[in-house]
């Protein structure tokens, strides 16, 4: 009973804290607390989950045939790249695969600067009669092959993303994952020249990825009418940050 008591009180004196200092105050300057004690817990629990599913799809269903030889050539790419390594696998196998937001929480800042030097991880939305010019342009910014082509339908309607003109336009999604090939590559300026080019060509840039704009050049890329009236109306202003603030590099850094 000694230790179900012993967890009790601290789970009563956390929320006791909590309760003084305030949730936001928590998730905003102790993340780590709310990491530790709830995202890696939920985490462990989606991958049993994810493991059971996945292990009764495999035997249910007929695997293609060539599924190892795929699976081992998405390994060679993995982000540890010896973590295959019989040695590695008895001896350290149960650290991996590593949790992201573990990574994360434990990310420096010479690692995070050795990351963005080393993997360009982008998604730039273009009209379809650009992508010609836009390949050229990732070539020489980047370099990063093989890239993702995924060409779709942007429908002309109020938001932050919408064609130049009153119709529909083709668009295609031009994905770069890997490492950058461009000798003397160097983060800030190859993204914002690339940056550059998707605003000159009335394109978007994915914001799940690294955005190095300055604020003016953000608002050029996005149309910012429909969301700041709102942002107004809603009275968001001293309730929650502006999205540049929350995505931009140039606002965090």
């Amino acid at each position: 009973m000694e230790p179900a008591v012993s967890l009790a009180v601290c789970a009563l004196l956390f929320l006791l804290w909590v309760r003084l200092k305030g949730l936001e105050f928590v998730l905003i300057h102790q993340r780590w607390v709310f990491v530790c004690l709830f995202l890696l817990p939920l985490s462990l629990i989606f991958d049993i989950y994810y493991y059971v599913r996945a292990w009764v799809v495999f035997k249910l269903s007929s695997a293609p045939r060539l599924h190892e030889q795929r699976v081992r050539d998405i390994q060679k790419q993995d982000i540890i790249p010896f973590g295959n390594n019989p040695i590695f696998r008895y001896l350290f196998g149960w650290m991996v695969p590593p949790k992201i937001s573990l990574l994360k929480l434990t990310q420096g800042e010479t690692l995070r600067k050795l990351y963005e030097q080393h993997h360009v991880v982008q998604d730039m939305l273009v009209p379809m009669k650009c992508l010609q010019q836009a390949l050229h342009t990732f070539q020489n910014d980047i370099h990063v092959y093989p890239i993702w082509l995924c060409p779709f339908i942007l429908p002309s309607q109020p938001g932050l993303v919408h064609p130049k003109g009153n119709e529909a336009e083709l668009y295609i999604d031009i994905g770069a994952y890997g490492e950058p090939r461009v000798k003397h590559f160097e983060a800030r300026s190859c993204m914002r020249q690339l940056e550059k080019f998707v605003r000159s060509v009335h394109g978007f840039q994915m914001l799940y990825a690294d955005c190095y704009m300055n604020r003016e050049e953000f608002w050029e890329m996005f149309d910012g009418s429909l969301y700041h009236k709102l942002r107004e109306k809603l009275g968001c202003q001293d309730a929650f940050p502006e999205v540049y603030d929350k995505i931009c590099k140039a606002a965090r850094h």
